[in-house]
């Protein structure tokens, strides 16, 4: 789940991380809910969540039924806000392509670390990223992967309890 230094982009470097949770859509990876989950259409994908000079990457711990790491690219974001509710503190991101949702700690001081960053870029960084995805593919994540073994763990401790 920690971040290698393969990971980063050249000049790349982390300035804040955090225990988080990304919110995912099973059924859009073709599972099923889990018996005693407390939420709906949703699971919580334990990891961490990194903000970089460049971008926002998730990447998550082995004890998921799905897993992998992704980039939001700084520049792709449109805004970042507070979506808590109750007691579940939570980001919610918009970049360009899609909605994200984190639930973390320490929202403050991640919403405001992610707009100091963002407002840092050069033009010629801005640049330079919007055009990273084709180039450097590999460094963005390939996404979240379903892990069928877990799932099959899962069922099984279903089936126990």
């Amino acid at each position: 789940m920690q971040l290698e230094q393969q990971d980063l982009f050249k000049g790349e470097r982390v300035v804040m991380e955090r225990k988080a949770n990304a919110m995912i859509d099973f059924e859009e990876f073709g599972m099923k809910k889990i018996k005693y989950s407390s939420f709906r259409k949703q699971e919580a994908i334990g990891g961490k969540l990194y903000v970089t000079n460049y971008r926002l990457i998730f990447k998550s711990h082995s004890i998921n039924r799905v897993r992998g790491m992704y980039s939001i690219l700084l520049p792709t974001i449109q805004f970042v806000k507070d979506a808590s509710f109750l007691v579940v503190k939570k980001i919610e991101v918009l970049s360009k392509d899609n909605t994200y949702i984190f639930v973390v700690w320490g929202i403050k001081e991640l919403l405001e670390e992610i707009e100091r960053v963002k407002s840092n870029l050069s033009v010629e960084e801005k640049v330079w990223l919007e055009n990273i995805r084709e180039s450097d593919e590999e460094k963005c994540g390939e996404g979240l992967k379903r892990f069928k073994e877990m799932e099959e763990i899962v069922e099984i401790m279903e089936q126990l309890y």
